[in-house]
This record gives structure tokens, C-alpha cells and sequence, in this order.
């Protein structure tokens, strides 16, 4: 619903949401909406096996975020996010 009344420019979703959606399902609803299927949504999880990142990635992830992380981290994780989502529209003009 949050989607609908407000423009986001990136997303971390946990993986693990404890009610309602999980966060790879919510991440497909989220892509379905034409304003957000090339936004930035960031997995946030406590999941570090080569074939759950695959997974994520694969299933629409831009990247992921292994629990627990640190600010650095965080901070690394979203600029790098932004870099490439910057080039990314460079290169479509």
C-alpha cells in the first residue's frame, strides 16, 4: 500500500517478515508495479550460502545484506546500490 501513495528510491527487505508476505514475495509484488521494476530493492538476511544469494538475485534482488552487518557496511552496500543504478541510466541515454 506504502508503494501506491509515496516514491521510493530503494528498498531493504528482510527476507524473513514474521507476518503476512515473506520479503522474495513481497519483493515480486513490489516489481510488479511499472514505477519500481528497475528500482533498487536490497535483501536483507541471515542466509550466506552461495546458493541463497543466487537465488535472491536471481529472483529479482538487485543485492543482498548478510545479518549481521555493520554500518560500513550498510552504508558501502547502498552507495554502491546508487552507482550502479546511476550508470545504469547513463548508459540508456
Amino acid at each position: 500500500e506504502k508503494i501506491k501513495n509515496k516514491r521510493y528510491d530503494a528498498f531493504l527487505l528482510d527476507i524473513n517478515l514474521v507476518v503476512g508476505l515473506e520479503g522474495i514475495e513481497l519483493m515480486e509484488e513490489i516489481r510488479k508495479d511499472p514505477n519500481y521494476r528497475n528500482s533498487p530493492i536490497i535483501a536483507v538476511t541471515a542466509f550466506a550460502a552461495n546458493r541463497d544469494k543466487e537465488e535472491f538475485l536471481s529472483r529479482g534482488f538487485t543485492n543482498f545484506l548478510i545479518k549481521p552487518f555493520s554500518k560500513k557496511e550498510l552504508i558501502e552496500m547502498v552507495q554502491s546500490v546508487f552507482e550502479n543504478e546511476d550508470n545504469r541510466k547513463k548508459r540508456k541515454k
